[in-house]
């Protein structure tokens, strides 16, 4: 077939929709109905000539593209994302940022409760980080870094950035906390991340204490200090 490179991507796009379905479930007939269909239709197309193959080539096309649109619909080895459904709802319930950063706020302020903010902010990002990482144990992040490489002219840009700020996280955490060799385990990787929780939360706590000491020496030693332009609260 001469194909341009998008159709060419289409093509092997089919190629692997039908190797994914093949696989998905062999006792499940509309599965394997999608994957004889489709390719059968490359075969034809391939080895048709003239207008025949024209008109194949784009009903081919056209159905690889329909199963592609409709893939929220389709078994769960056809979409790449579906291992990450609880991570990405996690995410979009807190609203968290990638690339959040506190220091600009916090750097050179001579102030207990931006010091207090930052160190809830930094435990905050730390547990949320746990919980994707733990959300994401049972997908194969490779895999899906491959579908990006392979079919990333495909997928949405909210997709790929998904991926790519889940790998982030993922692998980010892992450093973090040298959850890499215990990631294999997802019951032993429980226990470390149920240990690394207790100690995020006893960290909010110390800051806690910390914040009520500074404040009360505050009182005790003239009054609330505050950084220029900053409306803190005062005692």
């Amino acid at each position: 077939m001469e194909q341009s490179l998008q159709s060419t991507e289409i093509l092997n796009l089919g190629n692997k929709l039908v190797a994914e379905l093949k696989m998905a479930d062999s006792s499940d007939t509309l599965n394997r109905w999608m994957a004889h269909y489709i390719a059968e239709l490359m075969s034809k197309a391939e080895k048709a000539t003239g207008e025949t193959k024209t008109a194949l080539e784009k009903e081919c096309f056209e159905t690889i593209l329909k199963l592609w649109a409709n893939r929220d619909a389709t078994p769960e080895g056809i979409r790449p994302l579906a291992g990450l459904t609880d991570a990405m709802v996690l995410l979009d319930k807190i609203a968290y940022k990638f690339d959040g950063d506190w220091s600009r706020y916090y750097e050179g302020a001579d102030n207990p409760w931006k010091k207090f903010g930052k160190d809830v902010n930094d435990a905050n990002r730390n547990i949320i980080s746990l919980l994707v990482l733990l959300q994401s144990v049972n997908t194969d992040l490779v895999n899906v870094k491959k579908w990006v490489a392979d079919h990333g002219g495909l997928l949405s840009a909210e997709e790929r950035d998904i991926v790519s700020g889940l790998d982030t996280i993922v692998s980010e955490t892992e450093d973090s906390f040298q959850l890499q060799e215990v990631r294999k385990n997802p019951e032993e990787l429980q226990a470390v991340i149920m240990s690394q929780l207790e100690k995020l939360v006893e960290k909010v706590s110390s800051a806690l204490e910390e914040l009520k000491n500074d404040l009360s020496r505050e009182r005790r030693f003239g009054g609330y200090t505050k950084d220029d332009g900053d409306d803190g609260p005062a005692d």
